[in-house]
């Protein structure tokens, strides 16, 4: 069980760019069935090393209850609106890297991206590349977006 599992416990069917969620009110949008995932180059592949610890997870919200999780920030800035509630601001990259409660094994990453007031929805396996075909489902992104939309803190649930 990994990312992608992790998705699809939030969702009917799990992909690795889920999708993009706007400010409330506004619309869904998905990834085009006809173009692949796109890369992730925001993404660096050793971001567990070099991006901001926010906060330890005994029980990630994600992946009914089998994972925890270490709740990572691009940069300070982002890592600080984490740790105080409020929005980020726009180039915002969060990371909510999994590992199995059970076994101690990575179960890959949930990452959002957020660019003005939408954030973008992907999902990582184990060895850091996309899990999952975009095209596939984009229903999830209603669901990520969905939750995400409730969240208090621009798309966001408090890091605790």
């Amino acid at each position: 069980m990994g990312a992608a599992s992790a998705a699809a416990a939030c969702g009917p069917e799990p992909m690795s760019h889920v999708g993009s969620s706007h400010a409330a009110g506004a619309e869904v949008r998905s990834v085009d069935a006809g173009k692949s995932a796109p890369k992730l180059e925001f993404l660096p592949a050793d971001y567990g090393s070099r991006f901001v610890s926010v906060a330890q997870v005994g029980t990630s919200l994600h992946g009914v209850g089998a994972f925890e999780a270490s709740i990572l920030a691009g940069d300070d800035a982002t890592a600080a609106a984490l740790r105080s509630g409020v929005a980020p601001g726009s180039g915002a990259v969060v990371v909510e890297s999994l590992r199995d409660k059970r076994s101690g094994k990575p179960g890959g990453a949930l990452v959002m991206r957020r660019e003005g007031d939408d954030w973008t929805f992907f999902a990582l396996d184990e060895s850091g590349g996309l899990a999952l075909d975009p095209a596939r489902s984009p229903s999830v992104a209603a669901d990520c977006a969905g939750c995400h939309r409730e969240a208090p803190a621009g798309g966001l649930f408090p890091a605790r």
